[in-house]
């Protein structure tokens, strides 16, 4: 009897799990569906968007391109107002002795303000999260159209029967072609892959306006209208804010939108916003097809992420502390990754021409910079205090460089991210700023500003511990000096004939 109670509930417990398993089953499907339709409608409601966006912008390509006169590029500021201050070696008191305690007085700070009101680009083609590799090497190619990025081999799909010729360049017929462009869907699968790319290889506005063009070139031929109307076409659909201008002698040209300063690139104020123009063009007026595209954005030039590029690494060399002779490492660095920078155009923002220094300062060093680089700083510097750490990584930046000015080996001033300090062989004080700064954080976790003397930059550091030497305060903040071009000194020590009654902070 009492066998078959326990059966009978094991029957019963069973077909309830099967029950309850059935349930569960069931709100899974359904649920999977509702989210399938969801995502379906919401595609539906996008394409419906993007159709009717392209109609009307169609549109209005057929009416009068509007003349407009353009402005002489800025050229980057010069080097300095004030001559360039002299580097020069410590007294051996001021490499010993602790420095005591001298305020600095702030003249100005600078800082980077947010690129406000913009807001995040919004593509009119998208790519699904699912469409993103999340291979750490992933494979570049997205179709078999190949095409040589700074050394990197890419693909998108680009069939050639998506070629096109422009008989004319007059409104009607730009506008026809637009049409063309927009509802053939290779051109959408073309404008999805180079989405994909730039996710994929951390591409940053710059860099992304430079691989469409690569692109547009190869396939249409370089500085040809195809080219420019290709390159405008899918800047467009990804969602920066471009403008198509016409020449007196019928040469399409592209003009793009930037809350930044670009120097030494002609620009075209159109409804208050700079539009700087990418293609040389000796004239200054344009006709342009002046005309707003829904959720378009500006380009932003700042650098968040290292392209990842594939590697050339050359340039090896050996850099070595003179106090610290047992800290030496060597170092190659991407070739590819230093030709892309030094494409890269001077800017600033907020019309202040020192925050030219912020946008540089903030450009992460390359993972294969930190991966050869960093183990023996992390190793000299293991068990000690903040500022024992902070004076080691001061004198390696101090003395395992070659100084030289700009003027003399480039001719111009020629601003370094971190991992160009490592790769060239001589560099100067902001350079050598803006490493240290970079060291400081991300092997020690303090805040760092770079300070601007005329003639000369350097930085100050915010220690959480007490420590001796010339500081400013910022917004309640203490920032002890650390000058990377005083040779020997310490930290907390200004360099000699430098006036510390005035300076300027640049916030990082």
């Amino acid at each position: 009897m009492k066998r078959l109670v326990i059966l009978s509930i094991a029957i019963m417990v069973s077909g309830v799990v099967a029950w309850a398993q059935g349930s569960y089953e069931e709100y899974l499907r359904a649920t999977r569906q509702e989210y399938s339709q969801y995502k379906n409608d919401k595609k539906r409601e996008f394409e419906e968007f993007r159709a009717r966006a392209n109609a009307d912008y169609t549109r209005l390509m057929r009416e009068q391109w509007a003349e407009f006169r353009g402005e002489e590029a800025v050229p980057a500021p010069a080097k300095e107002v004030a001559p360039p201050v002299v580097p020069t070696t410590a007294p051996v008191e001021e490499r010993t002795i602790p420095a005591e305690d001298k305020p600095v007085a702030v003249d100005n700070v600078v800082k980077m303000a947010p690129v406000a009101p913009e807001k995040k680009l919004q593509p009119v083609v998208r790519i699904d999260d699912a469409e993103v590799s999340a291979d750490s090497r992933p494979d570049y190619r997205k179709g078999p159209y190949e095409f040589t990025f700074y050394g990197t081999t890419c693909g998108v799909r680009l069939a050639n029967n998506l070629s096109f010729s422009l008989t004319a360049v007059d409104e009607n017929a730009i506008a026809d072609e637009w049409a063309r462009l927009c509802a053939n869907k290779g051109y959408a699968d073309l404008v999805k892959d180079c989405l994909s790319l730039a996710r994929e290889m951390s591409l940053c506005d710059w860099a992304y306006l430079q691989m469409v063009e690569t692109i547009s070139g190869a396939f249409c031929g370089r500085e040809t209208n195809e080219a420019v109307l290709l390159q405008s076409f899918v800047l467009n659909q990804s969602g920066y804010k471009i403008r198509i201008a016409r020449t007196p002698q019928n040469k399409l040209c592209l003009l793009v939108a930037s809350n930044y300063m670009i120097y030494d690139k002609k620009y075209f104020v159109l409804d208050g916003e700079r539009f700087y123009l990418l293609q040389s063009f000796a004239g200054n007026r344009l006709k342009i097809f002046n005309s707003k595209f829904p959720n378009d954005c500006a380009i932003d030039m700042s650098i968040a992420d290292v392209p990842k590029l594939a590697r050339k690494m050359v340039n090896k060399r050996t850099l070595v502390s003179q106090q610290y002779p047992d800290l030496s490492v060597s170092v190659a660095i991407n070739r590819n990754l230093m030709d892309f920078y030094n494409s890269y155009p001077t800017s600033s923002r907020q019309q202040d021409e020192n925050t030219k220094w912020n946008i540089y300062a903030r450009v992460p060093l390359s993972y294969e910079s930190r991966a050869q680089l960093y183990p023996a700083l992390r190793q000299a510097i293991a068990g000690k205090s903040e500022a024992e750490a902070a004076n080691i990584l001061l004198n390696f930046v101090q003395t395992a460089f070659k100084y030289e000015y700009d003027d003399k080996v480039w001719g111009r001033d020629r601003i370094f991210t971190a991992d160009e300090t490592l790769y060239y062989p001589y560099s100067d004080c902001e350079d050598r700023s803006i490493l240290y700064s970079r060291l400081v954080q991300d092997l020690l976790g303090l805040d760092v500003v770079l300070i601007y003397y005329p003639g000369h930059l350097a930085t100050a550091v915010s220690f959480n511990e007490p420590v001796t030497g010339d500081y400013l305060r910022i917004n309640g903040r203490r920032y002890l000096v650390c000058d990377p071009t005083y040779i020997g000194a310490s930290i907390g020590r200004t360099m000699t004939g430098l006036d510390n009654t005035k300076v300027q902070v640049i916030v990082l």
